[in-house]
């Protein structure tokens, strides 16, 4: 068919990337225009000013984002952030008992979390979610001008899990039924 085209999702322009693309398929290659499919709100980035991870900033993938590292590297910390400036709680008491530590003893007052979202309703919008330690969170558009948005008007639902939680969640049939719900 004369017109056909193919899509190759890749990290950069090189050989090397699209021999990784052609590697996974299923998940890289589309038949389908990638910018006629429907968009979903996202996470770009979470960063920091003040505190364990001040001037750190973790892109987030549209895909898929996953924290590798040893001990101390702060994968709790990055996890529990985006959860504290979501304004999201923990399902389980020990992760609840968990983050309120994470965010008294590592982030501190004083700390502000920004998440960098893209909205796509009603349009596409860039927005901004803020939190510093202690305070709620607050929605800036894309100027940096506070709006009255809440986190869960500009993202929808998100659902924050770390390994510890899903552990944790793992042993008890009531929480597991909680979390396929």
């Amino acid at each position: 068919e004369y017109g056909s085209s193919t899509w190759f999702k890749v990290s950069t322009l090189s050989l090397e990337s699209l021999k990784l693309a052609m590697r996974t398929p299923e998940t890289r290659v589309s038949l389908d225009d990638p910018r006629s499919l429907p968009r979903r709100p996202h996470i770009k980035r979470v960063s920091w000013v003040g505190g364990y991870l001040d001037g750190v900033t973790v892109p987030i993938s549209e895909d898929l984002t996953a924290l590798i590292g040893g001990r101390g590297a702060g994968k709790s910390t990055v996890i529990e952030s985006v959860r504290y400036a979501l304004g999201i709680r923990p399902i389980s008491e020990q992760m609840t008992r968990d983050h309120e530590a994470i965010v008294d003893h590592v982030l501190n007052v004083g700390t502000i979390v920004r998440v960098e979202v893209e909205s796509v309703t009603p349009t596409f919008q860039s927005y901004t979610i803020q939190r510093e330690v202690p305070h709620s969170p607050v929605v800036l558009d894309s100027t940096g001008m506070r709006t009255n948005f809440t986190p869960a008007d500009v993202i929808g639902t998100v659902e924050v899990f770390g390994q510890h939680e899903l552990a944790e969640l793992s042993g008890d049939s009531e929480s597991i039924a909680e979390l396929i719900r």
